[in-house]
């Protein structure tokens, strides 16, 4: 079973300020074990997302956010199109997680089957 794998992760909308390979690799480091921060990106002045690599667990939840003074950026994993981030885990999504409630079919218990709706 694989249970460490390299990956690429967008932060996406990172104030350019940050943009500096000792600052991301310490974000980062947030999310895994830090391998690599994507040079040419650092280099450019107008871009999307800066991409770094890091190692990641995939039998841990994997983080979808992280904070950084006082603001809240999010994380995109590239390749990994498994991910469920309402529980986090690698291998299902949203549709498939066991904690994420089904829609209720519950009937109502005080209905007469020979009433026609909409009438009582």
């Amino acid at each position: 079973m694989i249970d460490r794998v390299i990956v690429s992760v967008q932060l996406p909308k990172l104030y350019h300020e940050y943009y500096d390979k000792i600052i991301l690799l310490k974000i980062a480091q947030r999310v895994g074990r830090s391998t690599k921060v994507d040079d040419v990106m650092l280099r450019t002045t107008r871009v999307k997302y800066v991409r770094v690599c890091v190692e990641v667990n995939l039998t841990k939840p994997l983080m979808s956010k992280f904070r950084l003074h006082r603001r809240v950026w999010l994380i995109v994993y590239e390749g990994l199109s498994m991910v469920c981030f309402m529980c986090g885990c690698y291998g299902h999504t949203l549709d498939n997680c066991h904690l994420y409630p089904e829609p209720s079919m519950e009937m109502e218990t005080n209905v007469d089957p020979a009433q026609p709706m909409g009438q009582s």
